[in-house]
């Protein structure tokens, strides 16, 4: 995993807050805070989402704003990339107590995953000691018997970006003390 702090130029960062954050912007009511295609209905694994770039097109308003992000981080790192497969910014309002969501992965197949914190908040990203390897899942059962172990927390601080193995399983988890978590999820091979 690699960790950047301060991410974006100050200017390119508070310009795609002030536009996440505006009223301008619509959010979409997803069933789970991920997607893994099943119907798995869950009272504490739901979110908002906002689709900016889905299989290298530019689905929202928001695309130019993000690919530039995206090109200037990964020059920061010195990572090179083939295609942007998706961005898609989450966000996970305050709930009474602390959920984690259940584990996942974005593709099946080899890929990197970036996340970039839009603010301060107690909604913790965790990933986990194992990669998935090939064996498809597809309820909570059959994640539980991965015996899945806690490797990493992240805890998300504003213009904060986080970059790893997009096979390596992953979770959010639901703020508390905070009124919303909002990450940006990038997919690039």
């Amino acid at each position: 995993m690699i960790e950047l702090k301060n991410a974006l130029n100050k200017n390119l960062f508070r310009k795609i807050k002030e536009e996440v954050e505006s009223d301008r912007t619509p959010w979409f009511f997803r069933t789970t805070a991920y997607n893994d295609g099943s119907n798995e209905k869950d009272i504490s694994n739901w979110s908002y989402s906002h689709l900016v770039i889905d299989d290298g097109e530019h689905i929202s308003y928001l695309a130019p704003y993000f690919e530039s992000a995206i090109l200037e981080i990964l020059d920061k790192l010195n990572v090179s990339y083939e295609k942007i497969l998706r961005v898609r910014i989450g966000c996970i309002t305050v709930m009474p107590k602390q959920y984690t969501n259940l584990p996942h992965i974005d593709w099946k197949f080899e890929h990197q995953t970036g996340l970039l914190y839009l603010n301060e908040a107690d909604g913790d990203t965790i990933l986990y000691n194992k990669s998935w390897n090939g064996e498809d899942f597809t309820d909570t059962d059959q994640v539980k018997k991965l015996n899945l172990k806690e490797e990493t927390r992240i805890t998300p601080e504003e213009n904060k970006f986080i970059l790893f193995n997009g096979l390596q399983y992953h979770s959010s988890s639901t703020p508390t003390n905070t009124f919303r978590r909002i990450v940006v999820n990038f997919n690039i091979i």
